[in-house]
């Protein structure tokens, strides 16, 4: 009950700051529907299988099944055709050697359904990180940003020279500027011409 009402008050707390604070839209149906395969997968089968798991297992053997995710997740990719090299798999083996060789002196012990709870959850977490990559992006909503995120990340440096950004900059303000004094419309479109020959210069540059 404590490990799951931590993130209903944590989400509850961001959704409506974003909603109130930040004046965001609502998710679509789409970001609903990626959200929710992320909570199931992720938090009931991450998460709650290895709280679960506990009640029946020692922390060491629990520490080790965590420890397991980038194995899954190396497997999972291997099996999508996306081998990993040999350095990534030195540092998994060297990651999960640790934990085990931390855990080595404490016990071990465990039931035959906490074991298979053990199982489920690095499998989930790993499953449920590759999903997001195959979308296209890591975050909730999968594949392409949602438009109210998409209008506040964009890509850094836009693959132009930086005169070029800066011109863009400062024509945006101007822009917005005339649409709050109209009587400054005239002067901004003569501006406007200098701006887009100064910005062409500097692409050719």
């Amino acid at each position: 009950m404590v490990s799951g009402s931590r993130f209903i008050i944590a989400g509850g707390v961001m959704y409506l700051a974003l909603r109130l604070f930040w004046k965001l839209p609502k998710p679509t149906l789409r970001q609903w529907r990626n959200l929710v395969i992320m909570g199931v997968t992720m938090l009931v089968l991450g998460n709650g299988m290895v709280v679960l798991a506990e009640r029946e297992v020692s922390s060491g053997l629990a520490a080790t099944a965590v420890a397991s995710v980038p194995l899954w997740m190396a497997l999972f990719s291997a099996l999508r055709g996306q081998h990993a090299s040999r350095g990534e798999w030195l540092g998994i083996a060297i990651g999960f050697l640790g934990v085990v060789w931390l855990n080595a002196g404490s016990s071990l012990t465990a039931s035959p359904t906490g074991l298979v709870l053990l199982l489920i959850a690095p499998v989930g977490w790993a499953f449920d990180d590759l999903r997001r990559r195959a979308a296209g992006a890591d975050r909730p909503g999968g594949g392409r940003a949602p438009d109210h995120l998409a209008r506040h990340q964009r890509p850094a440096g836009d693959g132009l020279p930086v005169r070029v950004r800066f011109h863009r900059r400062v024509h945006r303000l101007r822009m917005a500027a005339a649409e709050r004094a109209p009587g400054a419309r005239r002067q901004l479109c003569v501006r406007q011409s200098g701006d887009r020959g100064a910005a062409g210069r500097a692409a050719q540059r």
